[in-house]
C-alpha cells in the first residue's frame, strides 16, 4: 500500500548576531522554525519492504525501515548529501492527525531532536499514472 504523507517538523535554531552596530555587542539568538515535507511511503507487510522518500527544505532523502500500523507510525530518513540519519515516530491522534518527534543520529550519538506532524493520506497505484496522453505533433 502506498501513502502519501505532508507534514512539518520543527527544530531550534541557535545563531549569533549583533545587538546593535553601533556597540557591537554580540548576541545569541535561539528560534523554533517548523520546516513543511512531503513524499511517499511504501509499506509492505507481507515481506516487510519498505521504501519511500520526502522533499524538504534541505532536499530529496530516502526512506527506510517504514512501519505503518493502526495507531503508529514510524521511519528512519536520510539525506544523500549526509551521513547523518533521522528517526521519525508518530502516534494517531483521534482526529487522523500524527503527532510524534524526531532524533537526528550520527553513528548511533544524538545530535538534535525536535517535534514533528503529519497526515497521510492511502492511494493506488493507479494514483501515480497519468489518464491523459499528451500527444505533441511537430
Amino acid at each position: 500500500m502506498r501513502y502519501l504523507i505532508q507534514g512539518v517538523f520543527f527544530q531550534s535554531l541557535v545563531g549569533l548576531d549583533l545587538q546593535t552596530l553601533e556597540t557591537g555587542k554580540a548576541v545569541v539568538l535561539t528560534q523554533l522554525v517548523g520546516s513543511m515535507f512531503c513524499g511517499v511511503l511504501e509499506s509492505n507487510r507481507k515481506n516487510f519492504a519498505s521504501e519511500g522518500f520526502t522533499f524538504d527544505v534541505y532536499g530529496k532523502a530516502g526512506l527506510d525501515e517504514i512501519r505503518i500500523a493502526d495507531n503508529t507510525l514510524s521511519f528512519v530518513k536520510q539525506y544523500s548529501h549526509r551521513p547523518d540519519t533521522i528517526e521519525y515516530s508518530y502516534a494517531k491522534l483521534n482526529d487522523g492527525t500524527w503527532v510524534g518527534g524526531w532524533a537526528m543520529k550520527l553513528q548511533g550519538e544524538e545530535l538534535a531532536r525536535g517535534e514533528t506532524r503529519c497526515i497521510i493520506t492511502p492511494v493506488t497505484e493507479r494514483f501515480f499514472e497519468p489518464t491523459v496522453k499528451v500527444v505533441f505533433e511537430a
